[in-house]
């Protein structure tokens, strides 16, 4: 017997099963799929099979991953310079990992947060640099939360294998709304 079925009565259960809560979380927390009032079920992976979506997020994705990615210095007089040398110019301008080029990467970002509100890369240290590679993360299989020390701390679920935490200094995080 689950929580749930203690918590409710038997004379509620009725009701409650047929209850179809509009909020998605509430809908899969609850063990079903939010619908909208069409009654068919819209996710972000459904929604990219419509053209005008597809387009919309294509476009913007491609517009924000091609414009200039360039690293500055802070120098005197509030100005700044640019700074092809910094340890992650290479990383932020080239190739952010061994598969994705930094449009490729970015773009993904950007879809992701065009269709998620969120966008995540786990970053993945080295012994001679700061940060070897931004390894995008599927925002699906991440859950935030606050960890008791009071920084955000995240959940990641991957494909096969065992969900593991992700701290915050290891993570680059692309908040949305």
């Amino acid at each position: 017997m689950s929580i749930l079925d203690r918590l409710i009565q038997p004379e509620q259960r009725a009701s409650f099963s047929q209850a179809n809560p509009k909020d998605p979380i509430l809908a899969e927390w609850f063990g079903g799929r939010s619908n909208t009032s069409a009654g068919v079920s819209v996710t972000a992976d459904s929604a990219m099979r419509i053209s005008a979506v597809f387009a919309c997020v294509r476009i913007l994705s491609s517009a924000i991953a091609s414009l200039p990615l360039i690293v500055y210095r802070r120098v005197e007089n509030d100005g700044r310079r640019r700074d092809a040398a910094h340890p992650l110019y290479g990383l932020l301008h080239d190739a952010p990992n061994r598969w994705q080029t930094s449009y490729e990467f970015r773009e993904m970002q950007a879809a992701h947060l065009l269709l998620r509100g969120n966008a995540y890369a786990e970053i993945v240290p080295s012994g001679t640099r700061a940060v070897a590679e931004l390894v995008p993360l599927n925002p699906d299989r991440v859950r935030p939360f606050m960890a008791p020390d009071g920084t955000v701390a995240y959940e990641y679920s991957p494909d096969e294998g065992e969900s593991r935490i992700i701290l915050q200094h290891e993570m680059h995080h692309l908040r949305g709304l």
